[in-house]
C-alpha cells in the first residue's frame, strides 16, 4: 500500500508500506517527496494519485514525476481526500492460452497453476476482465517475457596491505566486477555503494577507485543486465591488513648485527638466520621469515637462502622479508659478521675424535679437537696420557695440528690413550680414544 506522510512543514512524502496477511507492518520505503500540502491518495484501474486543496495530480511510480489532471475551479473551496471511481467495482478475471480459448470460454487456467515459457523466454496469455454487476467484459492480451537475473560469480572480499605510516588504501573496485563477470560478452553493470541500494532510495554509486575508512567495510554491488533490466545485489568486504611492523633498514655505518653464531664439527662457523626474528619484528604476530641477498631478490621471491647459513665472508647483509598470514609483507636488513665466528665461546659442538690413524696417508693423521671457534682454540690446552698416566704430549689446538703418535720423536704402539682438556674459561673435560696403526 501507499502512505502519504506529511514529516514536518513542507516536506510531504510517499511511503511504500508492506504489511502480512495479517495486516501487521513489515517494512516501508520512502519513495521520495510528493507535492506540498498532498492530503489524499487514489487508485484507479492501476494508477496512483494524489490530491491537494487546489488540484488532482498523477504520481508515475517509474520515475517518480507528477503529472496535472484537474484544478479546482473554485478559490473558496478546497479538496481534501480522494478515491477511484472503480475501486468498489467488483471485477473477475479468467485467463486463457488463446483468444479462441478466452471468445468460447474453455480452458479457463486456474490461478494457482504453473507453466513453463518457450526456448525464447516468452509467452502469451489472453485475460478477460468481467464486470460482475454489468456483464461485460473486456479481453485483454498479456505478453509475458522472463528474464534472468545476471549469472555472475558471487563476489569475494577485496583484501590490500597497508602500512600505518601510508593510512588506508584505496581499493579499485573494478577488480570485483572482473572477478564476478563470468562472460565478458554479458551486458552488465556493475555499481557500487556503502548503504544497501535495496533499503536507501537514491543511492549514490561509489567511483571505481574508492577510498576506504575503515580496517574492514561492508560494500553493497548492484549488477544490471542493460537488456532484460533485472539486477542482482550482493555484498562483500574492503580489507585493510597491515603489512608486519618492522625495525628500520640499517647501514654499514650503523649495522644490525645478528650476535649469535655457532661451529660445526668440521670448524666452520654458521648463522641460524631465524634468530633475528626477535631483533627485527617490533608487534608479534603470525608470521614466516625468508632470507635474501639482495633487496631485489626479497622483493621478488628470487634466489632464497637457507636459513642455515654459513658464513665466508668477513661482513655479509642479509635481507629479511617477513610475510603475514595474509601475505602483506616488509623487508628490512641486518649484518653477519665473521667476528661473531672467531669470537665464539660456545662449545656445544665441541669434538673429540675416537681413534685416528698416523700412518702419513694423509687421513687421520693427527688427533685435535674441533667445533670450536678460533678464540676458544687459542685459549685451551690438550694433554695426552698413556693408560698409565703417563704425559705423552701437550698442545694448543690453535697453535698445532694435533698430537701425532709419538713420544720424544718414537712412534707409540695402538693403544687406547687419555685426554684432558680445558679453556681459560675454567671449562674442563676429559676421555679416551685410539690410536690405530
Amino acid at each position: 500500500m501507499y502512505v502519504d506522510w506529511n514529516l514536518n512543514r513542507n516536506n510531504y512524502r510517499l511511503y511504500e508500506v508492506t504489511v502480512n496477511a495479517n495486516r501487521d507492518y513489515i517494512s516501508h520505503i520512502d519513495l521520495g517527496q510528493i507535492p506540498s500540502e498532498t492530503y489524499g491518495l487514489a487508485s484507479e484501474l492501476g494508477k496512483l494519485y494524489g490530491v491537494t486543496p487546489t488540484k488532482l495530480y498523477e504520481i508515475n511510480l517509474t520515475d517518480f514525476s507528477f503529472l496535472d489532471i484537474v484544478e479546482n475551479p473554485s478559490s473558496d473551496d478546497l479538496w481534501f481526500g480522494a478515491t477511484g471511481l472503480h475501486e468498489a467495482v467488483n471485477f473477475k478475471l479468467i485467463t486463457y492460452n488463446s483468444i479462441f480459448d478466452a471468445e468460447q470460454d474453455i480452458n479457463q487456467l486456474e490461478p494457482q497453476e504453473s507453466f513453463t515459457v518457450n526456448d525464447t523466454h516468452t509467452r502469451t496469455l489472453f485475460v478477460k476482465i468481467i464486470n460482475n454487476q454489468t456483464g461485460n467484459y473486456t479481453l485483454v492480451k498479456v505478453n509475458l517475457n522472463v528474464y534472468s537475473y545476471p549469472n555472475v560469480n558471487p563476489p569475494l572480499d577485496l583484501i590490500s596491505c597497508y602500512s600505518v605510516k601510508d593510512g588506508l588504501n584505496k581499493f579499485n573496485l573494478n577488480e570485483v566486477s572482473v572477478q564476478m563477470q563470468k562472460n565478458i560478452s554479458d551486458n552488465l553493470v556493475f555499481n557500487y555503494f556503502t548503504s544497501d541500494p535495496e533499503m536507501v532510495v537514491n543511492s549514490m554509486p561509489l567511483p571505481s577507485l574508492y577510498q576506504s575508512t575503515r580496517l574492514v567495510e561492508r560494500i553493497f554491488v548492484s549488477v544490471e543486465n542493460t537488456l532484460s533490466g533485472c539486477t542482482s545485489y550482493f555484498k562483500f568486504n574492503l580489507v585493510n591488513i597491515s603489512i608486519p611492523s618492522l625495525v628500520a633498514m640499517s647501514s654499514y655505518n650503523n649495522p644490525l648485527f645478528l650476535d649469535k653464531c655457532y661451529i660445526d664439527r668440521n670448524n666452520l662457523g654458521y648463522f641460524q638466520l631465524d634468530e633475528i626474528a626477535n631483533d627485527v619484528i617490533l608487534i608479534t604476530d603470525e608470521h614466516q621469515l625468508f632470507f635474501y641477498s639482495s633487496f631485489f631478490d626479497a622483493e621478488n621471491n628470487v634466489n632464497p637462502l637457507d636459513s642455515t647459513y654459513y658464513l665466508n665472508e668477513d661482513l655479509k647483509e642479509i635481507f629479511v622479508k617477513v610475510v603475514n598470514e595474509a601475505g602483506c609483507y616488509e623487508i628490512t636488513n641486518f649484518f653477519l659478521s665473521m667476528d661473531c665466528i672467531d669470537n665464539n665461546y660456545s662449545l656445544i659442538n665441541l669434538k673429540f675424535p675416537k681413534f685416528f690413524t698416523p700412518n702419513n696417508d694423509g687421513i687421520n693423521d693427527s688427533w685435535n679437537i674441533s667445533g670450536v671457534s678460533k678464540k676458544v682454540q687459542q685459549e685451551s690446552l690438550v694433554v695426552i696420557f698413556n693408560r698409565y698416566g703417563k704425559k705423552m704430549a701437550s698442545f694448543n689446538p690453535y697453535n698445532s695440528n694435533g698430537w701425532d703418535g709419538t713420544y720424544r720423536g718414537k712412534q707409540l704402539p695402538n693403544s687406547d690413550y687419555w685426554f684432558s682438556f680445558s679453556t681459560s674459561s675454567g671449562y674442563s673435560t676429559n676421555g679416551h680414544f685410539t690410536l690405530k696403526r
